[in-house]
């Protein structure tokens, strides 16, 4: 009996119908090519750091960042620890602003951040960290906003203040 069958050539299969996971596969690769394309606009630096602070990934202004850092076609600071990049002081600073917050604070922290460059005087910023998960992994958006000129504005203001107070006493006297 058992010839009979394999005479008539009989098969068994099963399938199942994969459209709906291609199309979330398709949207997620969509998603992921539209926050990249505006993660790479972005006019301030960012990066997204493990918690180790290792690079996934980072947009253009985040080497103008760097400053004497170049990125060819054959490097990538994708892994590269950013204590390697960055004085040990700046990455004490970004280790303690990606650490967790208590709850009670907002999801995203600042930081203010100084950093000394070779070509360019001394620059300030203010760090944002955000908190992410990607592949099921934590990992952090820094996202610098350059604040040199608030910086240096109120120093001078500060100045101005401290001469027009001596101004001041000297008149009183």
């Amino acid at each position: 009996e058992s010839s009979d069958v394999a005479e008539e050539g009989f098969f068994l299969g099963a399938s199942r119908d994969v459209t709906p996971a291609v199309e979330q596969a398709v949207r997620l690769q969509e998603r992921d090519a539209y926050i990249r394309a505006i993660f790479d606009v972005m006019p301030n630096p960012a990066v997204v750091v493990d918690v180790s602070l290792r690079i996934d990934r980072y947009n253009p202004a985040f080497l103008q960042l760097l400053d004497g850092v170049e990125e060819t076609h054959s490097t990538s600071l994708v892994n590269t620890a950013l204590s390697t990049l960055l004085p040990s002081d700046a990455c004490a600073q970004l280790q303690r602003l990606i650490a967790p917050p208590p709850p009670e604070h907002a999801r995203s922290q600042v930081a203010q951040l100084t950093l000394d460059r070779p070509t360019r005087p001394q620059s300030h910023f203010e760090v944002f960290g955000t908190p992410l998960e990607l592949q099921a992994r934590e990992y952090h958006l820094l996202t610098f906003i350059d604040v040199t000129g608030h910086v240096l504005a109120q120093r001078s203001l500060e100045r101005s203040r401290a001469v027009l107070r001596d101004a001041n006493r000297e008149m009183a006297l």
